[in-house]
């Protein structure tokens, strides 16, 4: 799924790091621990209503994007950001280079990975059902059954909603940095 995106650009790397902060929302202003309240109110207002769809967090030459709005009111995903396309701007002869990847947060892979730990888990205890549970009446071993798969099923579909919520994301962020160098490239 990472895929290295890009750009080049005839603008000095500082003026499009410029323009980067103009065109998103920037970081600070929805994760101020000094005024909570505003920064929630500036999240809100900007997840629903606003006019920018990607949260910008930029450090000198490098930016973190993430996708912003909630789903069917702007987003185009339900799910909260499951990862952020990671970048930098450097100098070339020509004006300068934007490179960018998306990468899934490690917190939902690690996640990703616990629930299908468990669905292994559930999977081995329908086998040793099967195997042992000769002498289990056929209705207690159905019933057995039927949670493991239904465990197993939730979990296929848990897996499955966070990695189209991720490419969902990185979609709308990627036809964002597509739009963003070709309106700085005019």
């Amino acid at each position: 799924m990472p895929k290295q995106l890009d750009y080049d650009v005839s603008l000095p790397a500082a003026e499009v790091i410029e323009r980067l902060k103009e065109e998103t929302v920037p970081f600070e202003a929805v994760l101020n621990l000094a005024s909570p309240l505003r920064s929630y109110g500036t999240f809100l207002k900007e997840s629903f209503t606003g006019t920018k769809n990607v949260l910008a967090k930029i450090d000198g030459q490098n930016f973190r994007l993430m996708a912003i709005g909630f789903w069917p009111f702007k987003g185009a995903s339900p799910l909260a950001n499951v990862g952020a396309m990671h970048g930098a701007v450097h100098d070339s002869n020509t004006g300068s280079k934007v490179q960018a990847q998306f990468k899934i947060f490690p917190i939902w892979l690690v996640l990703m990975l616990v629930v299908l730990c468990l669905c292994a888990f559930a999977a081995a205890i329908a086998i040793l059902v099967a195997i042992l549970g000769a002498e289990m009446e056929f209705v207690a071993r159905v019933v057995i059954w039927a949670i493991c798969a239904a465990f197993g099923v939730f979990s296929i579909f848990f897996m499955l909603y966070i990695l189209v919520g991720a490419r969902n994301q990185e979609m709308v962020i990627r036809k964002f940095l597509d739009d963003f160098a070709a309106r700085i490239a005019a």
